[in-house]
């Protein structure tokens, strides 16, 4: 009986049915398991055993990018040759390629149109949180400042921000970057 690649891939531990293979074939299965590997350990490595040693954390995070990013450019690459020829082939014989071809659009077109969903679902989600963290802010901050009596006051009167302690100094000038109506006045000079 013929032995395929799909008859290893389900049953691993039958290794005939790669040996039989072409070397290309064998090559290519090799290379797949290696990156795997490849990319387990780097997945392991940046998630439990990352280095406090720059230079060992900076060399293997390199390769680990390049590597992965050359292998991801290849298979992108591959790809896109394979869908270039199955249109191709679809414009040679339709009666047989045809129907791959419209899979693989409807695919691509459903695709398209589920990310373009969840993009304008993210934007309405970060509006929302947005909205919500500026009027939460607002409440805290006022009342804060309802809370200390001559922060209140601030808004309605000229103050000299460094007759004040250096906390609340440093708190004003942050509600002045912040755009609140802070009127500060400058020390008088001594004279």
């Amino acid at each position: 009986t013929r032995k395929y690649l799909t008859d290893w891939l389900f049953s691993p531990t039958h290794l005939e049915a790669l040996l039989v293979q072409s070397p290309w074939i064998q090559g290519a299965t090799a290379a797949i398991m290696l990156y795997t590997v490849f990319v387990l350990a780097t997945l392991v490595y940046m998630n439990f055993a990352r280095s406090h040693r720059r230079v060992v954390d900076k060399f293997f995070t390199s390769v680990s990018s390049t590597v992965i990013g050359v292998v991801s450019f290849v298979s992108m690459l591959c790809l896109g040759m394979a869908l270039l020829w199955i249109a191709l082939a679809a414009l040679v014989n339709p009666e047989a390629i045809m129907p791959v071809a419209v899979m693989i659009g409807s695919t691509l077109l459903t695709a398209r149109k589920l990310f373009s969903g969840l993009v304008t679902m993210q934007q309405k989600v970060e509006d929302r949180v947005d909205l919500m963290t500026e009027s939460l802010l607002k409440e805290m901050l006022d009342a804060y400042i309802q809370g200390q009596p001559d922060l209140a006051s601030f808004s309605l009167k000229a103050v000299n921000i460094d007759e004040l302690d250096p906390n609340k100094a440093k708190f004003v000038r942050y509600l002045c970057e912040l755009g609140e109506e802070v009127i500060v006045q400058p020390k008088a000079a001594d004279g």
